[in-house]
């Protein structure tokens, strides 16, 4: 058994999603109280934010977990992201988990787990209801979106 003593901030780009949506900076925050700074906490839990900010990571299967038809090119620079997300919404990669530029899609494993990831990018909308809309678009939208 193995506990874990260390205090860290889970999650897939979770500090930078908080960042966007509340305007809190938690790495920030964690240094200045290690230093013994004052730090000015939210005095309640943050419900409503700014803006809202999800990781989104691509596989080769749609919103639904169906497997693409299609084995295309990824290439996400190709991708007319305006024609998949809100106005307002913004999309960025993650270049540390992108597949490589110009490799064939690979096809869907089930059992794969983050093997089937292609890219991670952070995508930043308006608010929930929109970021939910774009993530799944993304998610229906990329195959047809990517060169064949």
């Amino acid at each position: 058994m193995v506990i874990e003593v260390g205090a860290r901030f889970g999650g897939l780009l979770t500090t930078r999603q908080v960042e966007i949506a509340f305007g809190l900076d938690p790495i920030g925050m964690l240094i200045r109280e290690q230093l013994g700074e004052q730090v000015d906490y939210p005095p309640a839990m943050l419900l409503d934010g700014q803006r809202a900010a999800a990781s989104v990571a691509v596989v080769p299967a749609n919103a639904a977990g169906e497997p693409w038809q299609t084995q295309p090119v990824w290439d996400p620079e190709q991708v007319d992201w305006t024609a998949l997300l809100s106005p307002g919404s913004t999309v960025e990669p993650v270049p540390v988990f992108m597949l490589p530029t110009g490799t064939r899609v690979p096809a869907f494993d089930p059992s794969g787990g983050s093997r089937n990831w292609l890219g991670v990018f952070l995508l930043t909308a308006v608010d929930a209801p929109t970021l939910q809309r774009d993530c799944r678009a993304i998610l229906d939208g990329m195959e047809a979106a990517l060169p064949q």
